[in-house]
C-alpha cells in the first residue's frame, strides 16, 4: 500500500488522534500519500441538532490549517492531501460545497452512513439491519445521484447498507446499479479495511461477487483510519489484498483527486 485516502482525527468524535500522529504512522510504514477525510459536518436550520459522529462546523478551520501545518512538515517525503468523508444529503448538499469553496480542499469521498439529515422524513441509519427493500433502494439511488454530481473522488464503503432480506435478487440488482453507475463515471470502490478488522456486514461477500462479475472497475483500499496504529497496517493490508485477489481483483494505488467545488481533476505525483 502507497496510499491511504481515507483517514480521521479526534474532531469526528469516535476517533483518537490528530494530524500528524496519523502522519507519523504513515511515514514510517513507508506510505507516499496520506488523504485525510474526516467526517464532515452539515450546516442545518436553527435549532436542529448536529450529527454527534462528525465535526462541528466552527472545527472546519482547525481541522483545515491542521492539515496544511503537516503538509508542510513532510514536503518532500509524504504528500499529504486535504479532504472529506461526506455524506450526500440533497437538501443541503448546496451549502457545504459553498462552505469546502473557503478552503483549499483536494476531494471528498461519500459515506452515506444515513438516508438523510436530521430535517429529513424517514430518515434511517444505513448500518442498522433491515428487510426494507425501499431502504436499500433509497440508499442506492443517493449513491447514484452522489455520483452524477461529479464532486466524489471515491465511494467508501459502498456495501455499508445493512440488507438482510431474503432477496438476494435484489439485493444483487442494487448492487449492480451502483457498481455500473461508478464504473461509468471512473469513480473507484473502497473496499473498507475498518469494517473488515472490525468484522461488520462490510465488506459484502455478495457485493464484491458482483464487482468481479462485473469486470475492469476501480477498487481501492481505504484503512477507514480512527486510530493512528490504523493506517496501512501491514497484516491488515495483506488480508484485504488477498481477500480480493480471490474475486480476480487487484486494487489501485493511485487516486484521482477531484476538486469537489471545481469539479476540476489532478493526477498526483507519488
Amino acid at each position: 500500500m502507497t496510499a491511504n485516502y481515507h483517514t480521521h482525527t479526534y474532531r469526528c468524535n469516535h476517533a483518537d488522534g490528530d494530524v500528524g500522529d496519523y502522519a507519523a504512522v504513515a511515514a514510517g510504514r513507508g506510505l507516499r500519500v496520506l488523504g485525510f477525510s474526516d467526517h464532515t459536518p452539515y450546516f442545518y436550520p436553527a435549532g436542529m441538532p448536529d450529527n454527534e459522529f462528525a465535526m462541528h462546523p466552527s472545527e472546519i478551520g482547525d481541522y483545515v490549517s491542521s492539515v496544511l501545518k503537516v503538509r508542510e512538515e513532510y514536503r518532500g517525503r509524504m504528500e499529504i492531501a486535504l479532504g472529506f468523508e461526506t455524506e450526500y444529503f440533497p437538501r443541503y448538499f448546496d451549502r457545504l460545497i459553498e462552505e469546502y469553496s473557503k478552503y483549499p480542499i483536494d476531494y471528498i469521498i461519500l459515506g452515506e452512513h444515513y438516508s438523510g439529515a436530521p430535517t429529513d422524513d424517514g430518515v434511517f441509519d444505513t448500518f442498522q439491519p433491515t428487510e426494507d427493500k425501499s431502504r436499500l433502494l433509497t440508499y442506492t439511488h443517493l449513491v447514484e445521484e452522489a455520483i452524477d454530481t461529479g464532486r466524489f473522488s471515491y465511494i467508501a464503503h459502498p456495501d455499508v447498507m445493512h440488507y438482510v432480506g431474503s432477496d438476494t435478487g435484489f439485493r444483487r440488482g442494487c448492487y449492480r446499479r451502483m457498481i455500473r453507475a461508478a464504473k461509468a463515471a471512473g469513480i473507484p470502490l473502497e473496499f473498507n479495511l475498518f469494517g473488515m478488522v472490525d468484522e461488520r456486514h462490510y465488506p459484502d461477500p455478495i457485493f464484491w461477487e458482483e464487482v468481479a462479475s462485473e469486470g475492469s472497475v476501480d477498487v481501492i483500499l481505504g484503512c477507514d483510519a480512527h486510530t493512528p496504529g490504523r493506517v496501512a497496517d501491514p497484516g491488515e493490508v495483506a488480508r484485504a489484498e488477498k481477500i480480493l485477489a480471490g474475486y480476480g481483483i487487484t486494487p489501485i494505488t493511485r487516486l484521482t483527486l477531484i476538486n469537489p467545488v471545481t469539479k476540476e481533476k489532478t493526477y498526483p505525483e507519488m
